[in-house]
């Protein structure tokens, strides 16, 4: 991986975090754009690549938050090892495959932050579920999102150093193309 690619990147995406994502909200709910990125790099980089970026992308954000030092950065570097050791059972430039690691990744993310908040201010003992809403929400405006975010990525492969997948196991050089035969 180039990580002066990456570097230019994770200044973009914690741009676009902190200002677009906030500005996108609705119903209180925004999309978790950083995570998207993080998933981006589990399904195609090497995985200490991945684990080091997503690691690094949380570390950004958990200086951005100052709020929870440290629970993104260890919750996104762990989203990239279960990406990164699931990935040869997926077609990883389908856009569906894209919304459902997105969406699964940002339900588990956030609801260990739900999980975390509720402990933290002492309001699990009273209403667990009142706020329950708020984690499945972005999730899903995440899994929403991932699909065009990742097709703009996805032209860049190259200029992250990252090779395109091949799909060997199904007898397929690439999606979009029909069963070509190796």
């Amino acid at each position: 991986m180039r990580w002066s690619s990456f570097a230019i990147i994770a200044v973009a995406t914690l741009t676009a975090h902190t200002t677009l994502a906030p500005r996108l909200a609705v119903g209180g709910v925004w999309p978790d754009v950083i995570l998207i990125v993080v998933v981006f790099f589990a399904m195609h980089a090497r995985k200490w690549d991945a684990v080091i970026a997503a690691w690094s992308l949380g570390l950004l954000a958990d200086l951005a938050s100052l709020e929870r030092f440290g629970l993104l950065s260890l919750t996104y570097a762990l989203v990239a090892i279960s990406v990164q050791s699931s990935r040869d059972w997926m077609f990883r430039s389908h856009p569906l495959t894209h919304a459902a690691v997105t969406f699964v990744s940002a339900l588990v993310v956030h609801v260990v932050f739900w999980v975390y908040a509720g402990f933290s201010s002492g309001s699990v003992v009273g209403q667990p579920w009142a706020s329950v809403g708020v984690p499945v929400g972005i999730a899903l405006y995440t899994a929403i999102c991932a699909p065009p975010v990742h097709a703009v990525l996805l032209r860049f492969l190259r200029w992250f150093g990252l090779d395109a997948p091949r799909y060997s196991h199904a007898r397929l050089r690439r999606i979009g193309t029909r069963s070509t035969v190796l």
